[in-house]
């Protein structure tokens, strides 16, 4: 098992125990550190996780701070992540909702569900949404699903593979799966659909409006660069494209 993989289901066990011992004792006050742990996504440093339990009550609080949290391959960096939820059991498993914030950036609303060896993190609301399955089987793999999502989340990974562009517009649905690849390395892989997608050039010369397109996405997560295929399916919509 590779050690991104070990690394994420460490912490993911430990939270596992966590939540169990919470839930056989009257009270409890539980609370553990991890100085870095890596996923196929990136690396996050400075972790410290409370949890408090009270005598008696239905649910508790979960809160979770984070010095870095680096995903550096699809262009996001974050500093002081800060993540405090109310945690209540649910069906097979355990669920915890609450605002989540960094410096920098502007507060959403962050759940995970743990239900049936799989923990689900998604971040979102009414104007679109983004899900991260973490499943604790050793051949299983990340799922990361997209419904609505504006465009606008992916700009800086845009701007890892093309500096001068900008997305204006536009909404995407995404299927993806994460898996890891012979030669070294990881890659994210499966259809993107895009909705009214807009985007142009810094220098005008390329330009699109009204866009719709199916792609199949092929994002390397290369020891030295980070590589994007697309093999795209275009619909309506206009593209414009100068000397």
């Amino acid at each position: 098992m590779s050690m991104a993989r070990s690394s994420c289901k460490f912490v993911l066990v430990v939270l596992g125990l966590m939540l169990a011992f919470a839930h056989c004792a009257k009270a409890a006050t539980v609370q553990f550190g991890v100085e870095r742990a890596t996923t196929a996504l990136g690396t996050i440093e400075g972790v410290r996780v409370r949890m408090d339990w009270p005598d008696r009550a239905a649910q508790g609080a979960l809160e979770l701070k984070a010095r870095i949290v680096d995903a550096g391959a699809l262009g996001y960096r974050f500093r002081e992540v800060s993540w405090r939820c109310a945690l209540e059991p649910v069906a097979q498993g355990w669920r915890c909702a609450g605002p989540v914030h960094a410096r920098g950036a502007a507060r959403s609303t962050l759940i995970a569900e743990w239900q049936a060896g799989i923990l689900r993190v998604s971040l979102g609301g009414a104007s679109g949404s983004l899900a991260v399955e973490f499943p604790l089987a050793v051949d299983g793999l990340v799922r990361v699903r997209g419904k609505r999502m504006p465009v606008a989340w992916l700009q800086s990974l845009l701007a890892t593979q093309w500096a001068d562009g900008r997305l204006t517009s536009g909404t995407l649905d995404a299927d993806l799966a994460i898996r890891a690849r012979d030669a070294g390395g990881s890659e994210m892989v499966g259809p993107v659909v895009f909705d009214d997608l807009g985007l142009d050039s810094v220098d005008g010369r390329i330009a699109a409006a009204g866009l719709s397109a199916r792609t199949d996405m092929n994002l390397g997560f290369l020891p030295d660069a980070t590589r994007l295929d697309l093999g795209a399916q275009l619909g309506r919509g206009e593209v414009l494209m100068g000397a």
